[in-house]
């Protein structure tokens, strides 16, 4: 997941070049260089970039802590030197939800290499949101600004984007917010913002596959605990009913109701004898069966024992 949350960023600096970029490397990028280090394992830095001032500034994402970044970034700077036989000014993002336990320091007896390090929780959220790139707000979710905060920032404008737009940034946005487990409030605006366009996100060549499975989960999740919440409510509405059968009858009535439901979305439609069978079962019955569908494989498991 770390090179999903990589490609995300990476979409986000590069269109962007607000207070987040100024605030890491000194000044706005003018144009992002793309360079392969000439080595047989051919590795390629994250995000190279050419100064207002023409100098050059590599910018490395990290998601969570490595034992050995000051090896590698003190390699990404001489192979860097070789390719460009330039000074190249180095900066680490660490995104991570863990505390920060890296260093930013190479050292042996005959060479000591120094990087910036910076833990984006570092930045100024508030500074972020207030800058007026939409890039700087989506990563102020990373900071310690409150999201709500961030959500009425960055919602308005998704709102005003053309649809094929629309989707590219909302998907973007969620899988930044699982750097901080925040896919659930996204994917709450997200549902009522664009309810149509679920199958756009999840095809997204670049960032679909990123999001696919956690989508489905969240999903699931929410349908199920909507239609348990439904079977507690047909439960209160039968229990309303003045007369001891009257109230029976209801609760029975709202747990098949439910109940079918439920069963329906994990197995499909059901057969005419377990329909039978519901409609004739208690509501102590129907309960067991509810609770045991939840977690069943198969529809069959759910009715094991009743």
């Amino acid at each position: 997941m770390a090179q999903d949350y990589d490609v995300s960023l990476k979409l986000l600096f590069r269109r962007s070049n607000g207070v987040a970029i100024q605030r890491l490397l000194g000044e706005s990028i003018v144009e992002w260089v793309n360079v392969e280090l000439p080595r047989v394992s051919n590795p390629r830095v994250d995000m190279l970039g050419r100064t207002a001032s023409g100098e050059y500034a590599h910018l490395e994402l990290q998601s969570k802590n490595i034992s050995d970044l000051e090896v590698r970034q003190a390699d990404y700077y001489m192979s860097l030197y070789v390719a460009l036989r330039k000074h190249v000014r180095s900066v680490v993002l660490y995104v991570g939800k863990a505390p920060l336990s890296m260093r930013p320091l190479f050292q042996t007896p005959d060479m000591t290499y120094r990087f910036r390090l910076v833990d984006i929780r570092e930045l100024n959220g508030e500074e972020l949101l207030a800058s007026g790139d939409l890039g700087d707000a989506m990563m102020a979710l990373l900071t310690e600004v409150d999201k709500e905060k961030v959500g009425s920032r960055v919602w308005p404008e998704i709102e005003k984007m053309e649809p094929g737009k629309r989707e590219d940034t909302v998907t973007e946005f969620l899988i930044i917010s699982g750097l901080r487990d925040l896919e659930d409030w996204v994917l709450e605006r997200a549902r009522k913002l664009m309810p149509l366009s679920i199958d756009v996100i999840l095809e997204n060549k670049v960032l679909g596959p990123a999001i696919r499975r956690r989508w489905e989960e969240i999903e699931q999740r929410a349908k199920e605990q909507g239609l348990q919440q439904g079977i507690q409510q047909g439960m209160q509405q039968g229990m309303q009913q003045g007369m001891q059968q009257g109230m029976q009858q209801g609760m029975q009535q709202g747990e098949v109701a439910m109940l079918r439901r439920l069963l329906e979305s994990r197995f499909g439609p059901l057969p005419a004898p377990v329909l039978e069978r519901l409609g004739g079962a208690t509501v102590e019955e129907l309960t067991a069966i509810a609770d045991r569908a939840f977690a069943a494989a198969t529809l069959e498991e759910a009715f094991r024992s009743s």
